[in-house]
Formats: structure tokens, sequence, C-alpha cells
């Protein structure tokens, strides 16, 4: 139960970071910035809860999905304000 409910957080932390890095210019700082910051959380988080490194596959593909899903619900608002 705790490691689902450590994947649900880094889920939830990962929208608003892709939320934002949807506005931005690819590769610049601002995007490499809302990229990486999570990821060092993550470690953090890995390190702090004493998780193994079989762990790190799901952290990246929680990742992903935060940040996708938060890149979609950008594209969405400003798709119905037009």
């Amino acid at each position: 139960m705790k490691i689902f409910s450590i994947f649900i957080s880094f889920y939830i932390l990962n929208l608003p970071f892709g939320y934002l890095r949807a506005a931005t210019k690819k590769f610049g700082l601002k995007w490499f910035l809302y990229l990486h910051i999570p990821i060092v959380i993550e470690i953090i988080t890995r390190f702090y809860f004493n998780l193994s490194y079989y762990y790190i596959l799901l952290f990246m593909f929680t990742l992903l999905v935060g940040q996708r899903t938060g890149a979609y619900i950008r594209k969405l608002k400003e798709f119905r304000e037009e």
C-alpha cells in the first residue's frame, strides 16, 4: 500500500510540471527544468523510503504518464478557449 500511495503522489506531482512544460519551447531551459525537477524529487523519494532499484522503471513510467496527462490537460484547455 505504501508503494501505491507513493506512485499516486508522484503522478499528481507531475501533472503541473507537464502542464507547464507544454507551454514552453522544446529543449529550452524551462522545458529542461520542468522535465528534470521531478526526476530529482523521485531520486530523493526513493532514497528516503529506501526503495529498491527495481522501482526506477515504474517511477519513470509514472513520470511519463503524469507529464503527458498534464500536457493533455493544457492542450484541452487551450482547445476549449478557442
